[in-house]
């Protein structure tokens, strides 16, 4: 039972040792060759119990008999082989449960049938909140935040949205030398356009169609290139952007101006700028400055004045991830908020101090939590008077996207002529 054995190792990485999916895959299966022949049955098992996880968990809890992390691990993925996956052969992985349990055999037994009501076991009012976690795989207590946040129908329509999986978008770079020739030969793969120069497109089409990353597409919330359509002035000759979340908006830029606008993006971490280097290489773009800086003395060494738009776009709880990594959810604690909004409110401090009269800051996040959005705003107001909220929006997941956008434009008051 190989298979089951390194799935058990990736399956702990994630959930005891906060490691990506990606990340465990790539220690357990990739830098061993003896194991990366098992990698697509070992990814599909991890990701389908890390998507079933809260389910798992209640089952588990419900035993109350004491499990070691490795027992509750191997049953956490028995459980998603024999009741939705069927990967492995179920017979097979019963006795190696029987081998290992011993004498717990029989509190688990009945559990690894497939013809079993997980459900059932569970017993839980279907209304109830902890229904609704085991049943959309979400934290109970991200459930109460969303429905204090913006009602309990708004999210049964976020909940049900994320439970299905979803087509990423793309932008369409037009200003490409050799975009036309290609795009005009896969006029099939981009006719879903969803917004202007933003295309849907599975992960299944791109795979067989790698040729149309990199230069050609990049993947991006229709929402975000919707807000900077709003925002942007045709007159603005240089822009400045804090980017901690993904490389969209920077790559946007380049490609709504013809890679003729002048461009300074402030990564805070090595990661984020050599991302993002990665990307304009490719997009063979001209008039962006591309520098780590995590607070205003150095930030200053890359700007060399003040600006008249500023995107600060930090990073966020993105539960726009939920359905796109399935152990983004498992990993996040609540905790984590709190680390995330004293970031934001140091890179909106930061971003402030190079706004020129009359300039706008925005602010953008990829999340609902009002914590993050309204909160740091109005914080920030509080703290700096000189500037006014002009507009702010949260968006949610609807049918067709799935945003979690939130943004506010903030602008610094014009002094008047006599100071």
């Amino acid at each position: 039972m190989t298979e089951l054995l390194v799935s058990k190792n990736v399956l702990s990485d994630i959930l005891y040792e906060n490691k990506t999916f990606k990340r465990s895959l790539n220690d357990q299966c990739f830098c061993k060759k003896e194991y990366s022949q098992y990698k697509k049955v070992v990814s599909g098992l991890v990701g389908c119990e890390l998507r079933h996880h809260f389910l798992f968990k209640k089952v588990l809890d419900k035993l109350h008999i004491e499990l070691t992390l490795n027992e509750r691990t191997y049953l956490y993925l028995v459980l998603a082989n024999n009741h939705y996956l069927k990967a492995l052969n179920i017979g097979e992985i019963n006795k190696f449960i029987e081998d290992l349990f011993k004498e717990k055999f029989p509190n688990v037994k009945e559990l690894l049938s497939s013809e079993f009501s997980l459900f059932d076991y569970v017993n839980i009012n279907q209304k109830s909140f902890d229904f609704l976690s085991i049943r959309f795989n979400l934290p109970k207590w991200l459930l109460k935040a969303w429905v204090k946040e913006i009602g309990l129908s708004k999210t049964y329509r976020v909940i049900h949205h994320l439970s299905r999986p979803s087509n990423t978008t793309y932008r369409v770079n037009p200003f490409n030398e050799y975009a036309k020739e290609v795009l005009d030969k896969n006029k099939d793969v981009l006719s879903n356009e969803i917004l202007e120069q933003v295309v849907e497109i599975s992960r299944k089409v791109l795979q067989q169609r790698p040729e149309l990353k990199g230069e050609l597409l990049f993947e991006i919330d229709p929402n975000l290139k919707r807000i900077v359509d709003q925002i942007q002035n045709a007159l603005i000759q240089e822009v400045c952007i804090y980017s901690d979340e993904d490389d969209s908006l920077p790559l946007e830029e380049l490609a709504r101006s013809h890679k003729n606008l002048g461009i300074n993006v402030v990564c805070p971490t090595y990661e984020e700028r050599t991302k993002l280097v990665r990307s304009v290489r490719l997009q063979k773009a001209k008039n962006i400055n591309v520098f780590k800086a995590n607070d205003v003395l150095t930030m200053k060494t890359g700007i060399s004045r003040k600006t008249e738009l500023f995107y600060c776009y930090p990073r966020s709880s993105s539960y726009a991830l939920i359905n796109k990594y399935p152990d983004y959810i498992v990993r996040f604690r609540n905790t984590s908020i709190d680390a995330f909004v004293e970031n934001q409110k140091k890179a909106l401090h930061d971003c402030s101090e190079f706004i020129c009269d009359g300039g706008d800051l925005v602010y953008i996040v990829n999340t609902l939590n009002h914590k993050e959005t309204k909160g740091v705003v109005e914080a920030f107001l509080q703290s700096h008077p000189s500037f006014a909220l002009v507009k702010d929006e949260q968006i949610i997941p609807d049918k067709k996207l799935n945003s979690f956008l939130y943004y506010a434009v903030l602008r610094l008051k014009k002094k008047n002529v006599e100071d």
